[in-house]
């Protein structure tokens, strides 16, 4: 009598439907670590904080597309500081040199843009750690 299951060469056949081992458990994907949904609920919120309560929304695919750009311009500036470390032969990089990376990576009105936030972020922190 012939297999019910037939296989063409290409992958083994598993029989649908049939019941696994009472002990046994699924097994599970791994995922590496930098998954776009671990992101998008701190973006959205983030957008909806400084937005205000308006009409306006994002969709699933626009937060991943932010995301994703967000992610490479962070590994793009890491890059450049890698590089800057290894020509200043340090081991820790301060706020002088992530502004030359930034300055590096980006031109023109986006280089200010983000100096200045940056800028602004360092001192409101340091404000906030004096007042402690």
């Amino acid at each position: 009598m012939a297999s019910p299951l037939k296989s063409t060469g290409k992958a083994p056949v598993k029989a649908v439907g049939t019941p696994s081992q009472p002990g046994e458990k699924k097994k599970r994907r791994k995922t590496d670590g930098l998954n776009s949904s671990i992101f998008r609920a701190p973006t959205k919120r983030m957008i909806r904080d400084s937005v205000g309560e308006s009409h306006v929304t994002c969709t699933k695919q626009g937060l991943t597309v932010f995301c994703e750009l967000a992610h490479k311009m962070l590994y793009m500036i890491g890059e450049n500081l890698r590089e800057l470390g290894h020509k200043g032969k340090k081991k820790t990089v301060g706020r002088r040199e992530i502004e030359t990376a930034v300055m590096l990576v980006f031109d023109g009105e986006m280089s200010r843009i983000m100096l200045r936030e940056m800028r602004s972020t360092i001192s409101k922190s340091q404000a906030k750690s004096a007042n402690k």
